[in-house]
């Protein structure tokens, strides 16, 4: 008997207080083997096109996903094909940096999960958190992957100074 999951999954952006464009992408999606990928891609502040970068990330992503064909098998599989999504999505992104001058430098964090029925797969990249709610508390299940996040990682600063680092 196959399994599907049920519920629903839905996505919000918000701009923010401090940006003029908002460089957020999200996406919730299933596929016709019941599969659900939870996607966020957030333009680097700071770097050109950022919106472009997660715009382009995201589409990628979201089409490879909507056209694979056969499930999941299990947990390696599904992670093996989300790493190859990521780094073509990557390749994708770094190309476009250098068609033009005023993309250098452009990118994107990411963050999917792509869920089964018996599991899920985390994949980060930068600085979008993954959280999960337990007891009626949001917990954070994934760690930064930027130089602050390093430096609080590795015990050099604490989360208060993280808070405040200039990086």
């Amino acid at each position: 008997m196959k399994k599907y999951l049920s519920g629903f999954f839905t996505h919000k952006t918000d701009i923010g207080r401090v940006r003029m464009t908002n460089e957020d992408r999200a996406i919730a999606l299933t596929n016709s083997k019941g599969n659900v990928l939870l996607l966020v891609c957030d333009g680097m502040g700071g770097q050109s096109k950022g919106d472009l970068a997660s715009e382009l990330a995201s589409t990628y992503i979201a089409e490879e996903f909507r056209n694979k064909t056969g499930g999941f098998f299990n947990r390696a599989t599904a992670i093996h094909w989300l790493k190859n999504v990521i780094r073509k999505a990557n390749t994708l992104v770094f190309n476009e940096s250098c068609s033009k001058e005023e993309y250098q430098g452009m990118g994107t964090t990411l963050t999917a999960v792509l869920v089964a029925p018996n599991y899920l797969v985390i994949a980060q990249v930068g600085d979008s958190r993954a959280y999960i709610l337990e007891d009626d508390s949001l917990n954070q299940i994934t760690e930064d992957q930027t130089y602050v996040g390093y430096l609080m990682r590795t015990g050099q600063i604490t989360y208060d100074e993280a808070k405040v680092h200039p990086k």
